[in-house]
């Protein structure tokens, strides 16, 4: 009963063939059309398909004909199911043929609404349709596979929120978790296609590493506008030495980039000198050049570097406001640009709202304060902006009402200052033995710190470890047994329930830098990699069984729903058998307990875990364990 395609180049488009009994024969064209191509295409793992008639008509001397007068509704999940009139037709006329084309786009990403080809909101294809992403636990894992199945070589950074605008069309996939070593997102668990609790405000998005001579990148910072200057050169990314580097130098780099021009040339950041190599010293730019390698400079590969820091920059993006004051990027003086001036906002009427506005147009999560009065130092000259009033879904302040520009009733001593709460987007594990262990530290005012461990426990490691994108947390330590860290980040009694999927969502007064914590308390971590994972019960031999899956902490079955050898093909290969003898349903081996896992399983030939192969959605079925499958694997291990 299956089938194949032939007689074209391209394996998605061709004469439907089927093979019983040992043989494989064609299937009569006379009345093939876009219904049965739907059934032959999604049978083959694609997302649709189309019949056309073609001019070659091929004599019934040279072909075997199975089936003749087929004719399906479209929703059956094999060609052999619909309605025929029966195994070796005799009656077929072959007075025309038929070639189906099925849609091989399915999976297909791009990237919408960015400043050039290689970011923007990642849009998917699936089922004849572009649609998005949701952020809920998207992680720089994601944004790795995404762009390598985009033919980049990495990610840079990634975003939340609808950073490159709101997508339209369904919101195809969320709770999106990839593993290391996949290579295209579909393949990713995720909670069903189509299946969420987002709306477009939460579209994802990602910038990859363009790798061309001369590219230029702004890595080392939260925002993507900001960061130490890295150029591409000999298929290699260097920091560009800071000797000379000025203004005009960084004006050029962010207009490379996309930007309307530079902020500043000198973020403060440490030194990287010693633990990097650098390209081109004493570069010398007019501010009118296209790219940075156009402007003048002393060589590639420099030997020394005598400068204090490092070429760094920070982006205008056109956005009107900054922070001024503060002990990082993330808070200070709320500042708002206006008819050529920077001025202060007074703090009547001034509420989280207006804060979560402000920290939002900076590129923030939201705000943690909102009312920091004379924190971050009176401010002088222009005062813009009084009784301010949000409603929150503004993306800029100026958009939100206030009665004037400049009418105002306070002076400098009432100005309002913030605090943002950034993106979690950057966090590792550093010095164990795997991906899947090791100190657990944050990217965080240009550094990478680790955690005091103040409060810390087994529930604060489960979210680290979910935030991470793997099941669960196996165990938490808090005596830098993964060694101690250079920097510090402590979260002051930090309390997780356990049950939240970043470590931002959980309880604590702020983040902050601290030297109150010795390192000797840096805290580690050790995930769960065993997600996906499969196992056999029940068989007499190791080699058959029922099949059980490991999700989200707990061993479940899987239903027999649509269940074929196609999937139990895919279950031995994962468990190291070279192919399936038999598959199973109806709790062939017995039933399980707990969980059923999967319905309606369909895997594709290219996959080689049962968890890549599409489903109803984790948990998502209408069945019993009295339809739990089990197969047979040749058991000899390749």
């Amino acid at each position: 009963g299956g089938v194949r395609l032939t007689g074209d180049p391209h394996p998605s488009k061709g004469r439907v063939e089927i093979y019983h009994n040992g043989t494989w024969g064609t299937v009569c064209p006379d009345s093939l059309g876009d219904a049965e191509a739907q059934v032959v295409c999604m049978e083959l793992g694609y997302a649709g398909g189309k019949a056309s008639i073609v001019n070659t008509v091929r004599s019934k001397d040279d072909v075997r004909i199975w089936m003749d007068d087929v004719h399906c509704t479209g929703l059956e999940s094999r060609l052999q199911n619909c309605s025929s009139n029966g195994w070796d037709a005799q009656t077929c006329h072959l007075s025309q043929d038929v070639v189906i084309t099925c849609d091989d786009m399915e999976g297909q990403l791009r990237l919408a609404g960015g400043n050039n080809t290689h970011e923007g909101r990642v849009e998917i294809y699936h089922r004849g349709e572009w649609g998005t992403v949701c952020d809920d636990r998207w992680t720089l894992r994601e944004a790795i596979v995404v762009c390598q199945q985009l033919g980049y070589p990495t990610a840079i950074t990634y975003h939340y929120d609808a950073y490159y605008g709101r997508g339209v069309g369904p919101v195809w996939m969320h709770n999106v978790r990839c593993t290391k070593g996949q290579s295209r997102l579909e393949d990713c668990l995720h909670g069903g296609w189509g299946r969420h609790f987002c709306f477009h405000s939460k579209d994802v998005g990602v910038e990859c590493a363009n790798n061309i001579e001369g590219g230029v990148r702004l890595t080392g910072a939260f925002l993507p506008r900001q960061g130490y200057v890295e150029i591409y050169h000999n298929g290699e990314w260097r920091t560009v030495c800071g000797d000379g580097w000025g203004y005009q130098e960084a004006q050029v780099v962010c207009k490379e980039l996309g930007y309307i021009g530079a902020n500043t040339n000198n973020l403060g950041f440490r030194n990287r000198q010693g633990t990097m190599r650098l390209w081109m010293k004493d570069v010398q730019c007019t501010g009118h050049e296209s790219g940075l390698q156009e402007c003048s400079y002393n060589g590639w590969d420099v030997q020394n570097c005598d400068d204090s820091h490092d070429a760094t920059v920070s982006c205008d993006s056109g956005r009107t406001l900054r922070l001024v004051g503060g002990d990082g990027l993330t808070e200070g003086r709320v500042e708002i640009y206006h008819n050529g001036l920077w001025g202060t906002i007074c703090d009547n009427n001034w509420n989280s709202r207006n804060a979560h506005v402000v920290c939002r147009a900076l590129g923030y999560r939201t705000s943690i304060k909102h009312n920091v009065k004379e924190v971050y130092g009176h401010g002088t000259g222009q005062i813009w902006m009084d009784n301010v009033n949000c409603t929150g879904q503004e993306t800029q302040l100026d958009s939100c009402s206030f009665p004037a520009w400049g009418q105002i009733v306070c002076n400098h001593r009432d100005v309002v200052g913030v605090q943002c709460e950034p993106h979690s987007n950057q966090m590792r594990l550093t010095g164990g033995n795997g991906d899947t262990d090791g100190r657990i530290e944050i990217f965080y005012f240009g550094e990478w710190q680790s955690i005091c461990s103040d409060s810390w426990d087994i529930r604060d490691a489960k979210v680290v470890c979910y935030q991470l994108g793997y099941s669960t947390a196996i165990n938490s330590s808090s005596k830098a047994i993964y060694g101690q860290g250079l920097r510090r980040l402590q979260i002051d009694n930090i309390t997780c329930t356990g049950t939240e999927t970043e470590l931002l969502s959980c309880s604590s007064t702020s983040w902050k830098l601290t030297n109150n914590c010795n390192h000797s308390g840096d805290v580690g971590v050790q995930c769960d990699d065993t997600e996906g994972q499969l196992r056999l019960m029940g068989g007499r031999d190791i080699n058959e069984g029922r099949v059980e899956i490991y999700h989200s902490g707990e061993w479940g079955t899987v239903c027999h729903d649509i269940w074929t050898i196609g999937e139990a093909m895919v279950v031995c290969k994962q468990l190291g058998y070279s192919v399936a003898i038999k598959f199973h349903r109806k709790s062939f081996y017995g039933q399980g307990v707990g969980q059923i896992w999967m319905d309606n399983v369909r895997c594709k030939k290219k996959h080689s875990r049962l968890e890549d192969c599409r489903h109803l959605g984790w948990g998502e079925h209408n069945c019993h364990h009295s339809e739990d499958v089990g197969v047979e694997c040749e058991k000899a291990v390749e």
